[in-house]
């Protein structure tokens, strides 16, 4: 059992490995493609936009998929559909939420597209509400190949519709309409990956007691993210002229790509061992995790040196002079990655 647990947790680390790296390089060549197409303000103003999403997601975010996994009864259907029901529900709130916060946003932003955009990027939080309960399940299994597939693939889909409605249009609709096209994928997708789990809409009250007294941990720990992550980006959108915060944004995504990763494996395969060993004592459940760790954080630790060192060089190198900006930016913000 132990040894199938650790080939299954190392194969799952493989494959988001490979998956997180695979999708940061097809990031940067989008990336690049994109800055030549497109103008810094509508970076500048995506990037406002998505922290309205990360606002109203993380200050509303009970930790479903977390609650299922971490349950012994995760995997009952009434367990599950109730999870699903309440995924649905929140995903439907957030898209309402988007659309009374929008204009607001664009009160306080001064961009006045911003009431138009907001709600249109809202509906991905719909479509993701309604995701298969599939992905849940291969997370707590520790059976990630497929989920990352399908990640990659949907991501590829999305990148290319984006970068083609950008060459017609020139204009932010492109990044906004050809932003929608992920989470759709993703969503039909989803239902592909287990053809077992049949979802019906049902609130189980046991279910919903469980997952809502987890969940309000999660809250609190979602919320003092975003404040962590996000408050840069919330008071330097109103701060700085919108082309110099789209290059600040970019900076900020490349910065973030080692951290990005070290989040996609906590969550898909350091939290799935730890509700799998829940039961061993506190210490012994801790060594174990540590001895792990090293080894992730010193190649990552590498690869922030590199963005501190030569970020700069980077910039010079794969971006035009419009980004040239961005150059002093990238290494100030992998400076701040490392902790």
């Amino acid at each position: 059992m132990q040894g199938s647990l650790k080939k299954r947790a190392l194969t799952n680390a493989g494959y988001i490995i490979a998956g997180q790296g695979m999708n940061q390089f097809i990031r940067l060549i989008g990336n690049l493609v994109l800055t030549r197409l497109l103008a810094p303000e509508l970076f500048g103003l995506m990037a406002i936009t998505s922290v309205a999403m990360a606002a109203l997601a993380l200050f509303s975010d009970i930790g479903t998929g977390a609650g299922v996994i971490r349950s012994s009864r995760g995997l009952e259907p009434r367990f599950l559909n109730t999870a699903w029901t309440i995924q649905v529900l929140r995903g439907t709130a957030l898209w309402a939420l988007t659309i009374l916060v929008a204009y607001p946003a664009a009160r306080l932003y001064g961009h006045p597209i911003l009431a138009h955009i907001i709600p249109v990027s809202g509906l991905g939080l719909l479509l993701s509400g309604f995701n298969s309960m599939a992905l849940v399940k291969m997370g707590k299994n520790l059976q990630m190949g497929k989920v990352i597939i399908m990640n990659t693939s949907a991501y590829i889909l999305g990148l290319l519709c984006i970068v083609v409605l950008a060459y017609y249009f020139r204009n932010i609709w492109a990044l906004v309409i050809g932003g929608l096209v992920t989470p759709l994928i993703q969503l039909v997708w989803s239902y592909t990956l287990d053809r077992n789990i049949r979802h019906c809409f049902m609130l189980d009250q046991s279910v919903q007691t469980e997952l809502l007294h987890f969940g309000k941990w999660i809250f609190l720990s979602t919320a003092m993210m975003f404040l962590a992550t996000q408050t840069d980006r919330m008071l330097l959108g109103k701060l700085f002229p919108i082309a110099l915060f789209g290059i600040y944004s970019i900076a900020a995504t490349l910065a973030e790509a080692p951290k990005t990763l070290v989040n996609a494996i906590s969550g898909q395969v350091v939290f799935p061992l730890i509700a799998m060993y829940k039961e061993l004592p506190l210490p012994e459940l801790r060594h174990k995790i540590l001895q792990k760790r090293k080894l992730l954080l010193a190649p990552l630790a590498l690869l922030v040196a590199l963005f501190i060192g030569f970020g700069d060089v980077l910039i010079a190198v794969i971006y035009d002079t419009r980004y040239q900006e961005a150059g002093w930016i990238l290494p100030i913000l992998a400076l701040g990655v490392w902790p």
